[in-house]
């Protein structure tokens, strides 16, 4: 069993626990003389060595120690709480005896351990478990499904920021109690925003040290944080960004599709006519095109995408990123059109739409050709419709363009 010794200092004001890991103990003594050996449940969070699990649970936390039972906490004055530890001390003492010599945790240089030691160009030197944070705004990524995809350092930040501003309070809250995150949280949404941002600007510029989490993913990618970030950027406050998981990213390097070029457009406008415009311009792009689609809206995303971009070009449907009922549909947007037109999904997905080959960018016939070629199906009997048809699976150009020729010179027969 290893040991740290641990002086809790009447002038600290933060918990002097260091770095410790759950399989270490810690021995801890006050300035009144009493001593506690503790074994370490989590960060911040010790019992007497031996104890059970319905044992009293202690936090160190600068002059007092505060015991807690069944999630309930009672403060009480250090020698006090020191005084009921004695028991525990007793009862290992001769475990103690045999152990080697105790390592002493001190105050370097000002610092205490667990501090961050920061360079005169304020960038951290050691980053510990509860360290010092430069002031400014922190944007944090959070999971996009998956608990476990939380990075440390995004933990650490969480947990060392003065307040978390939070996309949903409520949606927030189950990530921060799976990480022990006890950091007050203040929504900060779109349709607050504006309402608040002056006064976190205001409180940023003071030294203040915020974080901004959303629901899911990056802070400002296709989420609220975009206008705060660039308020302070005018108004010279640091930002720190703390990269974690993306949902773009994800379907991205899983779909199997060209990764070398891409357009992120997010969710797509909805206006139809914006829509269908913003969809035409992107099926002319060689890269490849991501989209966030709401499930309730996927079939008539489909459509459009169908009618802009043809129905042979390859998609891949990624749904449920990271859950449990994960998926990456792959195939044609018109198999994609038919599967989905069957099925009724659930959650947040990500739409990843192959981009126009090289071939085909370079090889798009004019206007002037493409209304000859109508015309020659036309004088040979073939409807509008049918001949627009013929006409974009030869040239890969847009349904929606071609149709419209074709009426226009049926009518001028």
């Amino acid at each position: 069993m290893m040991l740290k010794r641990m002086t809790i200092s009447l002038l600290a004001h933060r918990p002097t626990c260091g770095i410790v890991s759950p399989s270490s103990s810690v021995l801890v003594t006050h300035p009144t003389g009493a001593a506690l050996l503790l074994s370490v449940v989590g960060k911040d969070l010790f019992r007497p060595v031996g104890a059970g699990t319905g044992r009293r649970f202690y936090h160190l936390s600068g002059d007092v120690l505060e015991g807690r039972r069944r999630g309930v906490y009672s403060r009480r004055n250090a020698s006090s709480a020191s005084r009921e530890g004695l028991a525990d001390v007793m009862r290992v003492r001769e475990a103690m005896k045999a152990e080697p010599a105790v390592e002493s945790l001190e105050a370097k240089d000002g610092l205490l351990p667990g501090d961050a030691e920061v360079g005169e160009d304020g960038d951290e030197l050691a980053s510990k478990s509860k360290g010092k944070l430069e002031g400014g705004l922190y944007l944090v990524a959070t999971p996009i499904g998956n608990l476990e995809d939380m990075t440390f350092r995004a933990v650490r930040v969480l947990k060392s920021a003065e307040v978390i501003l939070a996309e949903d309070t409520r949606h927030s809250a189950r990530l921060l109690q799976h990480y022990d995150i006890t950091t007050p949280m203040m929504s900060y949404h779109k349709f607050n925003e504006f309402a608040r941002r002056d006064a976190t600007i205001q409180r940023l510029k003071l030294g203040g040290i915020l974080a901004l989490i959303s629901d899911a993913g990056m802070p400002g990618i296709s989420d609220p944080g975009t206008e705060l970030v660039k308020a302070c950027v005018e108004s010279n406050v640091r930002v720190h960004p703390v990269p974690g998981a993306s949902a773009v990213i994800t379907a991205l390097v899983a779909s199997g599709l060209p990764t070398d070029e891409f357009t992120f457009a997010g969710f797509l406008p909805l206006q139809t006519t914006t829509r269908r415009k913003k969809l035409a311009s992107a099926s002319k792009q060689t890269a490849t095109q991501i989209f966030y689609v709401p499930p309730h809206k996927l079939n008539k995303t489909l459509d459009d995408c169908v009618s802009a971009f043809g129905s042979s070009r390859r998609c891949v449907v990624a749904r449920e990123m990271t859950k449990f009922h994960e998926e990456f549909w792959r195939g044609t947007l018109e198999q994609a059109q038919k599967e989905f037109e069957e099925r009724n999904p659930r959650g947040e997905m990500t739409l990843v739409i192959e981009g126009l080959s090289e071939s085909a960018a370079n090889e798009l016939p004019s206007e002037e050709d493409v209304k000859l070629e109508l015309r020659t199906l036309l004088d040979a009997g073939v409807s509008p419709s049918e001949a627009s048809r013929q006409v974009v699976e030869g040239t890969g150009m847009r349904r929606k363009m071609v149709y419209a020729l074709a009426l226009k010179l049926s009518k001028n027969e």
